[in-house]
């Protein structure tokens, strides 16, 4: 099983469907792989989700891929 740490530019990616990122992490979870953050890319997240102008919206869109 091959394990994945993932920074907060790709996070963003993921979430935002952008560049296919979404499509390589959900081929490497089909192969068995396990995808992941660090806690200062937790921290990048939700200060840009705090500064954002759509707030409300991305909060939720972050909750939902949390527990991916």
């Amino acid at each position: 099983m091959k394990r994945y740490i993932l920074d907060s530019g790709i996070v963003t990616n993921l979430i935002n469907h952008r560049n296919g990122v979404d499509q390589k992490a959900a081929d490497a979870f089909r192969q068995g792989g396990r995808l992941g953050i660090g806690t200062p890319v937790l921290g990048e997240l939700l200060a840009g989700l705090y500064n954002s102008a759509s707030r409300q919206k991305n909060e939720t869109r972050l909750e939902r891929m949390l527990p991916r």
